[in-house]
């Protein structure tokens, strides 16, 4: 059964990285959700293909995704993804967010 619920799009977000252990991705997030930045983080292990320096890798990656609400914090998110990150070009994937309105006003009381 489908349920409508009243959605909000202003203003959520979700902000992505990957990072290169377990340890990483769980120190990135709880530096995450402490000092008022997402509302939210997951993390989750994926396999990686991908082409580098003429070589093709197949690598175990952790994905750190963030969540939250209002443009300066999603800034303040992206900075601390990138700061002290150990890949030589980190991705960084940003995207505007459709949520309840319910999970969008507990997203920005954090």
């Amino acid at each position: 059964m489908f349920v409508a619920y009243p959605y909000d799009a202003s203003n959520a977000w979700l902000v992505r990285t990957t990072l290169d252990g377990e340890e990483k991705a769980e120190r990135l997030a709880r530096a995450l959700v402490g000092p008022d930045l997402a509302a939210c983080v997951h993390i989750h292990a994926i396999r990686s293909f991908y082409g580098w320096k003429g070589r093709m890798e197949d690598a175990k990656e952790w994905v750190v995704e963030a969540r939250g609400v209002g443009w300066r914090r999603r800034r303040r998110v992206e900075k601390a993804m990138l700061a002290g990150h150990p890949y030589e070009i980190p991705m960084l994937e940003v995207q505007g967010s459709v949520v309840n309105a319910a999970y969008r006003r507990w997203m920005k009381r954090g």
